[in-house]
């Protein structure tokens, strides 16, 4: 097992995270100081509804989403004491997801998308929000894919020994995050990009 190559794709998408968190803090301060009055140059609905929206986005998804995955992929190669399985396939759902991630911040920072991170019409974003939170989850679900399958090739070698817990932990967050996310994806790309869009007279 190549440990550098494995702490590499799990150290990337940690970053992702812990950048997405330090971001949304600085938002939550200026949300604060916004409020208070104490400073009236922040006086901004605009500017304040968009921090709010991309506040919540970068907590709600982007540092959830990336640092389960950083994390599932060290607890995954640690665990199972096997390499992470197609290498090109998780670098690709790691690329994919952060795609959706800068797609979705171009219409929070420009106030095309202060929607509050919803998916409930009227109330619609940019396209772009919607087709870039699709992508983000995709990206994910590839993850799922590489945990599972890692797991059944793990248990093939050792089918006679119990799976440490952290693993199935992590097994279960695979099935939760897949089930949870399909929603969202569904709704994003059949329902609220195609209204966006005018291609159907939703409303």
């Amino acid at each position: 097992m190549n440990d550098a190559a494995e702490r590499k794709l799990a150290l990337s998408h940690l970053w992702v995270a812990f950048i997405a968190f330090i971001l949304a803090c600085f938002m939550g301060e200026y949300q604060v100081l916004e409020r208070s009055g104490l400073i009236s140059a922040l006086d901004s609905p605009s500017v304040y509804f968009a921090s709010v929206s991309t506040h919540g986005v970068l907590m709600a998804f982007v540092l959830t989403f990336f640092f389960i995955m950083g994390f599932g992929y060290y607890i995954a190669t640690t665990s199972l004491k096997q390499p992470v399985w197609n290498k090109p396939l998780a670098w690709g759902g790691f690329w994919l997801a952060l795609v959706g991630v800068v797609m979705v911040a171009i219409p929070l920072l420009t106030g095309k998308a202060s929607v509050l991170y919803t998916f409930y019409p009227p109330m619609v974003a940019h396209a772009a929000f919607y087709i870039g939170a699709t992508l983000l989850v995709i990206g994910s679900w590839v993850w799922c894919a590489i945990m599972l399958v890692m797991f059944v090739q793990w248990k093939k070698r050792k089918s006679r020994k119990t799976c440490a817990f952290s693993h199935v932990c992590n097994r279960n967050e695979c099935f939760a995050m897949a089930m949870d996310q399909c929603w969202c994806c569904l709704r994003g790309t059949l329902s609220i990009d195609s209204f966006v869009l005018g291609l159907d007279g939703y409303g």
